[in-house]
């Protein structure tokens, strides 16, 4: 319980500081000015293709999912739609609820589940940087505008996670870790046969680590990769789209020249701020996007910051208010099977 409510309050005051620097230096009167008027037409292809992206994602899990049988593709949807939900008011707290909803639903072990949705993050993880630093690398010449944008430590720390010496240390580190962890199984094991409750506790113990193992590399038991590489690139088109359909909002793609290679860079920069501790990225968001509008394209700080409000507050309302719908619709069908 104190743990949540630790990571609650974190997550607020990361949210909160970066919603101030956003807003620190914009009138209210001229952000309200940029937000009133505008048409909300755009809201419906918004809305298919997000839902599009998270469907897509509920069917990318479903691959790596190996318990013998394949729970139902409505069951994962909701579960994904529930997980963003819970972000929203406790980070990555969804993660854990979605694989609780699901193991429920479909009388599956959660604990694999776990290990599954760490290995799609995982994956998740690996694009986004490769795609930050195809944007860092390709895109964006001026290094100069990389630190303004992320501040040198934030750069200098992406910078050295693509870096091998980085990568060898974190791999040095696991495995001595691991190590360590084999080392005090097998002490504690030796000293078992004399306390049958410690043994007990060491075979439930194990079963639960094999389990989360199984899961965390469930991507061995893939069949169908050029399926699941597919679902990858159309999940993260999808993002591109959402960042790319607002730019008609506020007349972008006119007035700056904004396109979908635009769109990716800013989706990129995006990423890093949903990937930060704030609830359902609120604050880091629409930081990091409205600076890099600025910083990049010449668009002006409330125009920006416009942008990532209405995009984000849409996203939102899209989820929240879909989610219980979808949640009612899976448990009505799942009461009409049985």
């Amino acid at each position: 319980m104190r743990s949540t409510v630790r990571n609650i309050l974190l997550s607020l005051l990361v949210g909160g500081f970066f919603l101030w620097l956003a807003i620190r230096n914009v009138p209210i009167d001229t952000l309200l000015g940029y937000l009133d008027g505008i048409s909300y037409g755009w809201i419906i292809p918004y809305f298919i293709i997000s839902m599009t992206a998270n469907y897509l994602r509920a069917e990318r899990w479903r691959l790596l999912i190996y318990q013998g049988k394949k729970p139902s593709r409505g069951t994962l949807f909701a579960g994904v739609m529930l997980g963003y939900v819970v972000n929203y008011a406790v980070p990555r707290l969804g993660e854990i609820t979605r694989c609780v909803y699901v193991a429920k639903k479909e009388d599956l072990s959660g604990t694999n589940l776990v290990g599954t949705v760490i290995l799609e993050r995982v994956i998740d993880l690996l694009v986004m940087l490769i795609l930050v630093s195809t944007v860092a690398v390709v895109i964006i010449s001026d290094v100069s505008i990389l630190t303004n944008l992320f501040g040198d430590e934030t750069w200098n720390y992406i910078k050295s996670l693509i870096q091998l010496q980085t990568l060898l240390i974190v791999g040095g580190s696991l495995i001595v870790i691991l190590g360590l962890g084999y080392l005090t199984v097998r002490i504690i094991r030796q000293s078992a046969p004399n306390r049958p409750w410690m043994n007990n506790m060491i075979k439930k113990a194990r079963h639960v680590f094999h389990t989360f193992v199984d899961g965390l590399f469930s991507i061995r038991h893939l069949r169908y990769w050029p399926y699941f590489i597919g679902l990858t690139l159309l999940i993260w088109l999808g993002y591109v789209l959402l960042a790319y359909i607002p730019f008609y909002v506020f007349n972008l793609q006119n007035e700056y020249g904004l396109g979908l290679i635009d769109a990716l860079v800013i989706m990129s920069i995006a990423s890093i701020g949903v990937a930060l501790p704030s609830p359902g990225g609120i604050g880091t968001y629409h930081w990091f996007v409205s600076q890099g509008l600025l910083l990049l394209y010449g668009v002006p700080l409330a125009v920006g910051l416009a942008y990532a409000f209405v995009s984000h507050a849409v996203m939102m309302g899209i989820t929240i208010l879909f989610t219980p719908i979808l949640l009612i619709w899976n448990n009505w069908l799942q009461r009409k099977m049985f």
